[in-house]
């Protein structure tokens, strides 16, 4: 059986982050590495994070989550290597799908790990 996916939360927002962490903690099939805020960052500073996190370790799965969802936003993230892409809006409901699908593996069903 593989292991759980590890999860590493960074946001600018604290509530966000917060969100995403309480989210998390709900699937069992689910491990949160960590959280991390920086009410300072740029979201060219986000896209450049990607870049560098893929480059370093390639094997990352990398999900952003964000409250611009424009197109070019969206173009932006999968070009720096992005795997998937969420409103801010939808992480009550569509986070740990997105994780699992940027995972590219199907979520275990209740019960199962």
């Amino acid at each position: 059986m593989a292991p759980a996916p590890r999860v590493l939360i960074v946001d600018d927002e604290v509530d966000s982050c917060w969100l995403a962490a309480f989210v998390l903690r709900q699937d069992p099939n689910l491990a949160l590495a960590g959280e991390a805020t920086d009410g300072e960052m740029a979201v060219s500073l986000g896209l450049e994070a990607i870049r560098r996190i893929k480059r370093e370790w390639p094997d990352t799965k990398v999900l952003v989550l964000t409250h611009l969802t424009g197109d070019a936003t969206r173009r932006e993230a999968f070009e720096k290597g992005a795997d998937a892409f969420l409103d801010k809006r939808d992480i009550a409901s569509g986070l740990v799908p997105a994780i699992w699908d940027a995972c590219g593996a199907e979520r275990p069903r209740p019960g199962r790990r």
